[in-house]
C-alpha cells in the first residue's frame, strides 16, 4: 500500500490529507484529486487514516465516511442561492407565524395560514384585508416557515414580480426561463396584489402564475387589499372567481381579515 502523508497545503482553510490518486473519490480533480476517501472501499485504510487525521488536527474523520469538501462547497453555494431567491424583505425579521399577535378579525386567517404552511388545505390561498390587518405578516411568516423546512421559496411584491417580466436587460433569459424558475419553486408568496398598474400583459402573467400553480404543482399565497368586485373589475371574473373560490375541489381558498390597522392601535 502506498504511504499516506499530510500535505502543508490547505483546502478551504483545512489541512489537506492526501491518499493515492487511484483511491480518491474524485480523481478528475487536479493535484491529488479532492483529497477525500471512503474506508468502505478500503477498510484497511481506516486505522492509518484516522491517525493521520488526528496528526493533521482534523476532526472530520466521520468514522471513516467520505468527507467530500467539494460536495460541502457545492451545498453551501446551493443554500446561498436558495436564500437569495427567497427574497425576504429583511434577512432577520420578527414576521414569523409564532410572532403573529392574534386579535379580533384575524383568527380565521391565522388558522388558515397555519394549515397552509403545514401543507393542508388549498394549494392557492388568498388573504384579503385592509392595510395593517396583518396579511403581509402572515404571508412572510408562511414563507419563512416553508424556508426553514428546506423548501424553495419566493417572496415578492406584486409590482416587482410583474416588473421582472418586463426586464429585457438580460437577453439570455427568456420569459419561458423566468416562468420555469417560478414553476420549480415550492412556494410563491405574491404580496400586495392590486397596487400595480393594470395592463393586458400584467393580466396574462398573473393568469399564467395562478394556472401553473393549479395545474402543475406548488403553493401560491396572495395578499391583497382588494375585494372580489375590485379584483373582477381589474383582472376579470376568471381570476376573481378562482381566487375567491369556496369550493375546496378548485384548489383555491380565500380568507378575509377584518382587523383594523395595527398601526392605529394605541
Amino acid at each position: 500500500m502506498q504511504t499516506l502523508h499530510n500535505a502543508t497545503s490547505t483546502l478551504f482553510g483545512r489541512s489537506k490529507v492526501i491518499i493515492p490518486l487511484s483511491m480518491q473519490c474524485n480523481p478528475e480533480y487536479p493535484v491529488n484529486g479532492c483529497g477525500a476517501f471512503d474506508t468502505m472501499r478500503r477498510p484497511e485504510l481506516r486505522a492509518e487514516m484516522e491517525k493521520i487525521f488526528q496528526e493533521a488536527g482534523r476532526k472530520d474523520f466521520n468514522n471513516g465516511g467520505c468527507v467530500c469538501v467539494f460536495g460541502v462547497e457545492e451545498e453551501e453555494r446551493r443554500q446561498k442561492a436558495r436564500f437569495q431567491w427567497a427574497n425576504f424583505p429583511n434577512p432577520i425579521s420578527h414576521r414569523t407565524l409564532e410572532a403573529f399577535v392574534q386579535r379580533e378579525g384575524t383568527s380565521e386567517a391565522y388558522s388558515a395560514a397555519y394549515d397552509f404552511a403545514n401543507g393542508k388545505g388549498p394549494s392557492i390561498l388568498t388573504l384579503s384585508g385592509d392595510t395593517g390587518s396583518g396579511k403581509s405578516h402572515l404571508g412572510e411568516g408562511i414563507a419563512r416557515f416553508a424556508y426553514s423546512q428546506g423548501q424553495t421559496v419566493r417572496y415578492i411584491h406584486a409590482v416587482a414580480f410583474l416588473d421582472s417580466f418586463r426586464d429585457f436587460s438580460d437577453k439570455e433569459i427568456t420569459q419561458t426561463l423566468r416562468f420555469a424558475r417560478y414553476t420549480n419553486t415550492d412556494l410563491v408568496v405574491l404580496d400586495d396584489l392590486g397596487v400595480e398598474r393594470y395592463t393586458d400583459f400584467a393580466n396574462e402573467i398573473l393568469t399564467y402564475l395562478i394556472e401553473s400553480r393549479m395545474n402543475i404543482s406548488g403553493q401560491l399565497l396572495i395578499t391583497t387589499n382588494l375585494v372580489y368586485d375590485e379584483v373582477a373589475d381589474k383582472y376579470g371574473k376568471r381570476i376573481a372567481s378562482r381566487l375567491w373560490s369556496r369550493n375546496s375541489g378548485d384548489g383555491c381558498g380565500i380568507v378575509s381579515l377584518t382587523a383594523s390597522d395595527y398601526r392605529m392601535v394605541a
